[in-house]
């Protein structure tokens, strides 16, 4: 009993963090995916448009780039909102920049498939911020085990995504009449948009929130 008479109910640590764990990897398994498709198919397209091997490379250089610069803004959100809204924002971010990509396949102009591949590359940050997410949680002697559980379920995703990107999704772009370098990124979006769902729907209770780590559970004590 709380000094007021309220009674205070002990919160199952171990509870939320196997919800937790479930919950991001069904996020970062299809984001992966999302990820390995749009990268996959940006060298080829970016060469495709400028007929230089240089511009395919740089626009695939950009999903590292758009996962650096998003990298601290992402740490700041979660920093002050929670886990939760952080890895949505990513991922969120992730689809508009595949749509972007994709809107290069269509008309033809280069400048979008960089531009877009540095918004993919926020899904590449929300995956990563994913692992703290998965440790807020867990016991020290088990994190390492638990952020490995998320690395690994990543990989599966990556491992998944060239064969998307390349294979079924890009034949649909062709049949959608957009060209077949369109499907990856389509695919790309459509997972982030999964990715993010998940994440949105499911992380709750907020790790960061539960152990006091998030100016906004902080202040709302």
């Amino acid at each position: 009993m709380s000094p007021d008479g309220a009674s205070i109910h002990p919160v199952d640590t171990e509870a939320i963090q196997r919800r937790t764990l479930r919950t991001l990897i069904c996020g970062v398994v299809p984001a992966g995916a999302a990820m390995t498709s749009a990268y996959s198919a940006s060298a080829v397209l970016g060469e495709e448009l400028t007929g230089s091997e240089t511009f395919g490379a740089l626009a695939a250089a950009c999903l590292t780039v758009g996962s650096a610069l998003a990298t601290l803004p992402l740490a700041r959100l979660m920093a002050i909102r929670g886990r939760r809204p952080g890895i949505v924002a990513g991922y969120t971010t992730a689809v508009l920049g595949a749509l972007i990509a994709a809107s290069a396949a269509v008309t033809g102009f280069y400048a979008l498939l960089p531009l877009g591949m540095l918004g993919v590359g926020a899904g590449n940050a929300a995956n990563l911020a994913a692992r703290y997410a998965a440790a807020d949680l867990a016991p020290e002697e088990g994190r390492a085990r638990t952020i490995g559980n998320l690395v690994w379920s990543s990989t599966i995703g990556a491992v998944l995504g060239p064969t998307i990107g390349l294979g079924p999704a890009r034949h649909l772009g062709g049949i959608l009449g957009g060209g077949e370098l369109v499907g990856p990124y389509l695919a790309a979006a459509v997972l982030f948009a999964i990715a993010g769902f998940v994440v949105y729907r499911w992380l709750r209770p907020d790790p960061l929130s539960v152990v006091g780590g998030s100016e906004f559970a902080t202040g709302s004590r």
